[in-house]
């Protein structure tokens, strides 16, 4: 935890690769997570976001923290430094998820009802990486279930950093 008191999360929600759209999930869908207090969230999304941040910010009144002098997807020292400096990181299944666990971060991962070979199926953890957690999708295309019970551990975890 930092000298400000608030635990930083690390954020990626969105993926280019193969089935993006049954992987993504919108700020505006995990709005829940985002607006509770006494936590910052720092944008680990790769490629153009400052859009989508722009919008959730308009529209919650929340930033999500942006480093705009490191390349998010060239530049893999110091992703690996900011990603070091969080407390935890929660990501969609993307290359975020696999680059945090392999370098030991806590990690959380939504992952959808149909996901990739992996993460297996009805496990909550991983087999790759121990310090990741997965969170799973249990209706195609809606994300509620798994923002709640994450909205639920995320006030419970000041105790436990």
């Amino acid at each position: 935890m930092s000298k400000n008191k608030k635990i930083k999360i690390g954020l990626s929600w969105r993926t280019i690769g193969d089935r993006n759209l049954m992987r993504t999930i919108s700020l505006d869908q995990m709005s829940k997570l985002l607006t509770c207090k006494d936590f910052d969230f720092i944008n680990l999304q790769y490629g153009d976001s400052f859009k989508e941040r722009k919008l959730f910010k308009e529209k919650f009144h929340r930033e999500i923290i942006d480093f705009d002098t490191i390349d998010l997807t060239n530049d893999f020292e110091k992703l690996s430094a900011l990603i070091k400096s969080c407390d935890l990181i929660i990501t969609i299944s993307n290359v975020t998820a696999h680059f945090a666990g392999s370098i030991g971060k806590k990690t959380w991962v939504i992952v959808p009802l149909n996901t990739q070979w992996h993460w297996f199926h009805e496990r909550i953890n991983s087999i790759w990486y121990p310090n990741v957690k997965l969170f799973r999708q249990t209706d195609y295309g809606s994300w509620n279930n798994i923002i709640n019970i994450m909205h639920n551990e995320i006030l419970n975890m000041k105790n436990d950093l």
